[in-house]
């Protein structure tokens, strides 16, 4: 396959910030997608900017108070919180024989954001996200008019992607209010899509409540969801009243346990006006639990998680809709080589719109990275997929590449159709604690109504702070 033009900006980019930072993860490998890095407390600058010498210990004592007992003021809250700058470029390519021309898109994401210290129980938090294009691209972004090509959901915008109110005077309560993101398991059903330039957020009210250290109680209350697609779509904003409740339960020696209920009726899209009701059971066992000195089974992490929910329609939804999810998900993990067995069903009749529908999910993570089921057929949809994944390391790389491969069989849940074949190729890297990359490649080959299509992409993450 030829190189895509933004490829050497990539290689570039790499080749200039791969040496790791003094006291990096470089050589810790995170199992995330690379845009769900997670927020980190603003560096240190006191070595850039030193305190006169007979101030230090003055600013020592009282940064310790200020940890100890809180900002006394707004203002210290303010200043004293925690900002940061992401930068994410991505080149992604998709060929569908669908359509006559080929997308390319090459696109810069930078989120600025900052979060003050909590104050008499409250704290703020904003977030402004850009996604420009850049080196002149070709690609349908949804919104720009070029029909004759594969989408590539990224359209170019600035917007305000978080800001809410937070309340934790309460040790064990997290109260917010406004917009946010909200990620809710495996986001299999509700989250951020953090796979896109322009990530998912809510307008909602939130409510999360440790109960003890085995269990928690979440409840959303969701008046808005603003998408992937952006603010110049018809669809990007869409106004609605959401349910969205979520208990999760450890139980030592037992396993994982989680219960949700996900109500939703929108203002316009009756169609997607649904209630989900299920719950999901996943624990690894260890291999030397299972008995049996030096045997086989004792060499190996295994893995299972079985998952249930049913769903109805709801609100003004016009189509009669009962649909039923069920995932049986097996995996064995040999030292670090692990290998996954999977089959999920999302029910459907065959009927126009009688089929389980999932569209608040992080949907590029499910079913394929060639997104051609970004919304379930009336059919439904069983996905049966075998993976492995693993660390790699070469000797002239001081970092693991995190590897893999899964391969899908895509196939109807009411009748005998098949859909098509795919092979899904991921690489990935955590460079340093600033600086990841990765690449990935879908092949797929439809059958039954669906065509050829695939996708590259690659990139490369960079926090400044």
């Amino acid at each position: 396959m030829p190189i895509p033009p933004a490829c050497p900006l990539i290689l570039l980019a790499a080749n200039a910030l791969m040496t790791p930072a003094a006291g990096s993860a470089a050589n810790v490998w995170q199992q995330s997608d690379p845009d769900t890095l997670r927020i980190r407390e603003a560096p240190d600058i006191s070595d850039v900017f030193p305190a006169p010498a007979e101030d230090a210990h003055a600013a020592e004592v009282a940064a310790t108070d200020r940890e100890a007992t809180g900002p006394e003021t707004l203002l210290e809250a303010v200043i004293h919180g925690r900002s940061w700058v992401d930068f994410r470029y991505r080149y992604e390519g998709a060929d569908y024989l669908v359509f006559p021309r080929r997308s390319w898109a090459s696109t810069l994401r930078t989120a600025v954001g900052h979060e003050t210290q909590s104050f008499h129980g409250f704290r703020a938090l904003g977030e402004i996200e850009a996604i420009a294009p850049i080196l002149n691209p070709s690609y349908n972004d949804t919104v720009n008019g070029n029909v004759d090509r594969a989408p590539i959901p990224d359209p170019e915008g600035l917007e305000i992607h978080q800001l809410y109110v937070a309340y934790d005077g309460h040790e064990d309560l997290d109260a917010r209010l406004g917009r946010q993101e909200i990620a809710l398991g495996n986001q299999r059903f509700v989250g951020i899509d953090p796979w896109r330039q322009n990530h998912q957020s809510f307008d909602a009210l939130r409510l999360s409540y440790q109960v003890d250290e085995t269990l928690t109680l979440d409840y959303s209350f969701a008046f808005g969801v603003n998408r992937v697609v952006g603010n110049d779509s018809p669809f990007g904003r869409e106004d609605m009243a959401g349910h969205f409740l979520d208990v999760r339960k450890t139980q030592k020696g037992v396993g994982n346990f989680a219960g949700y209920a996900y109500l939703t009726d929108y203002d316009e899209l009756d169609l997607l006006s649904t209630n989900t009701f299920g719950g999901r059971f996943d624990r690894v066992i260890q291999g030397d639990e299972l008995g049996g000195k030096d045997a086989f089974w004792n060499r190996a992490d295994w893995g299972v998680a079985l998952e249930y929910a049913h769903q109805t329609d709801a609100g003004d939804n016009p189509t009669d809709i009962s649909a039923d999810y069920l995932l049986i998900e097996g995996s064995a993990d040999f030292s670090g080589f692990r290998l996954t067995l999977a089959s999920e069903t999302l029910g459907g009749s065959g009927d126009p719109n009688d089929s389980f529908s999932t569209p608040l999910a992080s949907l590029h993570w499910f079913n394929g990275y060639a997104d051609q089921f970004q919304g379930t057929p009336d059919a439904g949809l069983v996905d049966r997929r075998l993976g492995f994944d693993t660390d790699v390391r070469l000797s002239r790389l001081p970092f693991p590449l995190h590897l893999e491969v899964t391969y899908h069989w895509f196939d109807s849940d009411a009748g005998s159709t098949t859909y098509g074949r795919e092979l899904d190729l991921d690489v990935q890297a955590v460079i340093t604690d600033q600086f990841s990359a990765g690449m990935r490649y879908a092949d797929f080959n439809g059958q039954g109504g669906f065509e050829y299509a695939n996708r590259f992409m690659a990139w490369i993450s960079y926090r400044l702070l």
